[in-house]
């Protein structure tokens, strides 16, 4: 069962896919078009020489579909734990609180945990079309797109809904860089 039926409907989850299709057709047409850019990772695509207009579109464009991927990977059925959010915050409903009033400032974008070179995980906002500088490991999607359908303007609920389901023990210390 897709872990994201726990708070979406099946409807909500299905135009999600749609939209992540849509994102990988154009990404697709866009190396046609620009075929130094096939296989680069958007942090070698922006050390391209490309034209401003081009790099925006690419970027932008292969930005939120690697954010919606994640997000559809970052949620599990079963409530999970995390070592390394010990350490830095004092309990998972600690780090899930800061999540939440983060989530809650965002109006459209993701709100990302990412792990810094140090290890730590750390909360980042970046609205839609932008990946975080850090490696991102968990996504949740707060624009009013991703509830709206099944919540309505209840964007508490939703995020409430979504972070109990989220995977923490995606944020393990062997998986930081």
């Amino acid at each position: 069962m897709n872990p994201m039926r726990t708070f979406l409907t099946d409807e909500n989850i299905s135009i999600h896919k749609e939209y992540i299709k849509t994102l990988r057709l154009r990404h697709s047409i866009i190396e046609k078009s620009d075929p130094e850019i096939k296989g680069k990772s958007i942090f070698e695509i922006e050390k391209m020489r490309l034209k401003k207009n081009d790099r925006e579109l690419i970027l932008s464009n292969l930005s939120e579909y690697l954010a919606h991927e994640l997000y559809f990977k970052s949620f599990t059925i079963l409530p999970t734990k995390s070592k390394i959010i010990k350490k830095y915050w004092s309990s998972d409903d600690a780090f899930l609180y800061d999540l939440f009033i983060e989530g809650m400032k965002m109006r459209d974008g993701f709100v990302f945990v990412c792990i810094e070179d140090r290890g730590a995980p750390k909360i980042q906002l970046c609205p839609s079309g932008i990946m975080p500088k850090h490696s991102p490991k968990l996504a949740i999607d707060v624009s009013e797109h991703a509830y709206f359908l099944d919540y309505k303007f209840e964007k508490e609920k939703y995020l409430k809904n979504a972070l109990s389901h989220l995977d923490l023990s995606l944020l393990t210390s062997n998986n930081a860089k």
